[in-house]
């Protein structure tokens, strides 16, 4: 953070913290140390507010190094997660599930839909985070489901997106790349339907484009269709 702001140590500590995988889990089951327990109690006294020793030029501390002190009192902290499993918890809470009327339906989506908006500090709890933790993150913000719109604005909207850096990669042949707008939410479709996320837009792209990528010829424009996507030819285009 300090390098961040430019070595300006005032503004690195009123910066912000990202922890992405808060809810990860010991992989290979729950037996033995838990490795995730003592993730969460070396965060708690950075999240409370606390001086701590930092290299000024980042990187492991070294003994002999001086260090630069860095209050974390006033750096916005936000820890996210996928949180697998948390709505089935939610859902036993207000007894969704089980035997009788409450029982959850066949179809899980409808059954389950809404449920982390009614999420509780129990049910963080109870999933696997420490009370501590869940008492020095007071706010508790659950995120809707990406849908088609969403995943079609990831893939051309941001600096730097997937169409433009494989678009880079077809100008180094001398041709060039174009998707219809049909073409952009029928990636966005089917990144849904594989529920991978933004992170399954790249492999979709890259087999709509493999064809091209290999055979793209100077003085083309390959325009990609919907077409395209389902398994067809992108549409060729001359330059001149």
């Amino acid at each position: 953070m300090i390098q961040a702001a430019g070595g300006d140590l005032e503004s690195a500590q009123r910066g912000i913290i990202y922890i992405d995988e808060i809810d990860r889990r010991q992989a290979g089951g729950t037996t033995g140390k838990d490795l995730r327990l003592g993730v969460q109690h070396a965060l708690l006294k950075m999240l409370e507010g606390t001086v701590a020793t930092v290299p000024p030029a980042g990187g492991y501390k070294h003994p002999a190094q001086p260090g630069v002190p860095f209050d974390t009192t006033n750096v916005l902290f936000i820890c996210g997660g996928a949180f697998v499993g948390l709505e089935d918890i939610i859902a036993k809470r207000l007894g969704r599930g089980g035997f009788g009327f409450g029982q959850m339906s066949e179809n899980r989506q409808v059954a389950t839909d809404g449920l982390l908006r009614q999420v509780k500090p129990e049910d963080l709890e109870e999933f696997g985070l420490i009370p501590e933790i869940i008492g020095r993150l007071p706010v508790i913000a659950p995120l809707d489901a990406l849908g088609v719109d969403d995943l079609a604005r990831i893939l051309q909207t941001p600096k730097g997106s997937l169409i433009q850096q494989f678009r880079k990669l077809v100008k180094f042949h001398g041709a060039d790349l174009m998707f219809t707008d049909a073409a952009i939410n029928e990636i966005a479709r089917i990144a849904l339907l594989r529920d991978t996320g933004a992170r399954g837009l790249r492999s979709v792209v890259e087999e709509v484009l493999e064809g091209v990528l290999f055979d793209a010829e100077a003085g083309i424009r390959y325009v990609i269709t919907d077409k395209t996507v389902r398994g067809g030819e992108a549409v060729k285009q001359s330059m001149t």
